[in-house]
């Protein structure tokens, strides 16, 4: 709160300036407090003046970069070609925009690294003279030592030097770099952390409100840039238009460069700034701040909302904030809830998958669920699936997800009947059904997916895999049928036969790190912890150990098998461990296709 109330001439400016992250805990909160009436003034000064005030604005010079880092949040490593910009036409933009805005707290140079441009000097040289910069902030890896010009200029009390924390081996000459700021009394700081400021994702959702709250919560949106004379409020929207990842719309950027009409400037900066989400916000994951205080309250909630009502009731389609109102209000009653089950010894299940079918209309080389590489696709037993339920369900007091998929769910023949039976099932709060997108639901079951308890999953294949899915997600909507279309990159789990590391602490690591060990599933009368565990078994791949599973079938022994899934929950890895690379950080395009002849014999 106080950050937020000191506002953008403290925080962005005199909190570097006078080198306050430099001191302890309790001194910079010391220092804020003693500011405070000066930045409540400052704020209320520039409001009542009317005054542009940028808080932090980037100016990109692109020059040879020895690394290619996946996660450069500029997008260097998707580039063919490096170069310095031309520092003339740079100083001309510098000067266009200050001549249309009334300060900038801190002005950002950075690029692939910063000290190799050739004409360093003169950019900064120029920029120390200029009366509305209040701080300069210049990135670097840590590789350059500068040279004594440039040491020079950055001993001005506008400088600031904030350097990378590349690893080590990756950056050998930081020491040498840290010794020639202590030496030259130069203030810096070192960036601890990255953080991923979104990457690109061809298959983001494109709804409305999906849009609107990646956009709310994304940190990119804070680091506005100047890039080829236009004004961007985003390091994506400009570096993407560039690489033609996608078009931006014209009201997205602002031309300033050889402009002179300060009053139709500030008019369209301050319309950009209210934009509720801008065309690069299609194309990418968005970057989200890590909260604890979120992170808390979701888990306060427990299963009970996070796996039932928020689905439910459609919360997941609301605004960010309406999300945030509804969990407030209905947190009383999810903990209440959590400590009569806690009390009352209940045993819920969060949520559990359960394959009904092997068949399926696509043959994705990424398949993470193995459905690829059956040879003889089929769909199981309606009877024997009937029968696994019923035996799951007399073993445990509640099932808040109950996660119904394939293959393709909607070539399951007896889907209407199997439906039929789940929904009348009372420790059953939620189905939750995956697809697709491909196969349009005959209307005996679009009339079932009405249901309350039903919830549709359409999973993230790009429209050139999946064409009718704009037609099967109209369908939903003109039925008013509780759905998600899911948008995120899969993950390269390593296909039939992966090259792994199959020690014991490399599979411990791998397992800890999967997001697949939560998604427990049920077939053929027993309880796996990972899907892979299940179809793995099935074609041959490994042999699981008994261990692995739970005999769910036909047994009475309800304490026992609560015992036996307890023990299971809190094994560190499983033998599926050892024909699958994990949850790769690496992003790979989902749906990608095979032919059959690529297939496994």
């Amino acid at each position: 709160m106080l950050k937020i109330i000191s506002g953008s001439w403290y925080n962005e400016n005199v909190y570097f300036k006078f080198r306050i992250h430099k001191m302890s805990f309790w001194k910079r909160h010391l220092a804020r407090l003693i500011f405070l009436p000066l930045a409540l003034w400052m704020r209320t000064k520039m409001i009542i003046g009317n005054k542009l005030i940028i808080p932090n604005l980037e100016i990109f010079i692109m020059n040879p970069c020895n690394p290619y880092c996946k996660d450069c949040k500029d997008l260097n490593s998707s580039r063919s070609q490096n170069f310095d910009f031309d520092i003339e036409c740079l100083v001309q933009d510098v000067d266009d925009f200050l001549g249309n805005v009334d300060r900038v707290h801190r002005f950002i140079v950075t690029g692939s690294e910063t000290f190799l441009c050739r004409d360093l000097n003169k950019l900064l040289s120029h920029l120390i003279r200029q009366d509305k910069i209040d701080l300069i902030n210049i990135f670097t890896k840590g590789f350059i030592i500068p040279d004594s010009n440039i040491l020079a200029l950055l001993k001005n009390g506008k400088m600031l030097v904030t350097i990378s924390n590349y690893p080590v081996n990756d950056s050998k000459n930081r020491s040498q770099l840290l010794a020639a700021l202590e030496e030259n009394h130069i203030n810096y700081l070192i960036k601890d952390t990255w953080r991923d400021l979104g990457r690109y994702n061809p298959v983001a959702s494109d709804r409305e409100t999906d849009l609107k709250n990646r956009f709310k919560q994304c940190i990119s949106k804070n680091f506005h840039i100047l890039s080829n004379g236009e004004y961007h409020i985003c390091l994506r929207s400009s570096h993407g238009k560039q690489l033609d990842q996608f078009s931006p719309d014209d009201s997205e950027d602002i031309i300033f460069r050889g402009r002179k009409d300060p009053r139709l400037f500030k008019k369209e900066l301050r319309k950009l700034l209210q934009k509720k989400y801008i065309t690069a916000c299609s194309k990418c994951r968005g970057s989200y701040r890590e909260m604890a205080i979120k992170d808390h309250l979701k888990k306060l909630s427990g299963n009970w909302y996070n796996e039932n009502i928020y689905y439910k009731y459609r919360i997941h389609k609301m605004s960010l904030r309406m999300q945030y109102f509804a969990r407030l209000i209905l947190l009383p009653a999810s903990m209440l809830l959590r400590f009569i089950n806690s009390s009352l010894n209940r045993f819920e299940q969060p949520h559990v998958e359960m394959p009904i079918t092997t068949r399926c209309n696509f043959h994705c080389r990424d398949c993470s669920n193995l459905i690829t590489f059956f040879k003889h696709p089929v769909d199981f037993d309606l009877e024997m699936l009937v029968r696994d339920i019923d035996d799951f369900l007399s073993h445990v007091d509640r099932v808040h997800r109950f996660i119904v998929m394939g293959g393709e769910t909607f070539l399951y023949r007896d889907l209407h009947k199997l439906l039929n039976y789940m929904i009348i099932q009372r420790k059953i709060d939620l189905i939750h059904l995956f697809t697709n997108g491909s196969i349009i639901p005959e209307p005996d079951i679009t009339q079932l997916l009405k249901h309350r308890k039903l919830l549709v999953s359409i999973s993230s294949f790009p429209v050139e895999v999946s064409p009718n899915k704009p037609r099967f997600v109209a369908e939903m909507e003109k039925n008013h049928i509780n759905y998600i279309v899911e948008d995120k990159m899969w993950k390269d789990m390593g296909g039939f036969n992966p090259i792994v590391d199959n020690s014991i602490e490399a599979v411990k690591n791998r397992f800890a790190q999967c997001y697949s060990r939560g998604c427990h599933n049920l077939s053929n009368g027993e309880y796996h912890v990972c899907p892979r565990s299940v179809h793995g078994q099935a074609l041959g791949q490994f042999t699981p150990d008994n261990s692995d599973k739970v005999i769910i079938r036909g047994r009475k022994d309800h304490q026992t098998v609560r015992k036996e899934l307890l023990t299971l929950r809190q094994k560190e890895y499983i033998n599926a461990c050892r024909k699958c690379t994990g949850t790769l950080e690496e992003d790979i395009i989902p749906g990608i296709q095979l032919n059959k002849i690529n297939l496994v014999n």
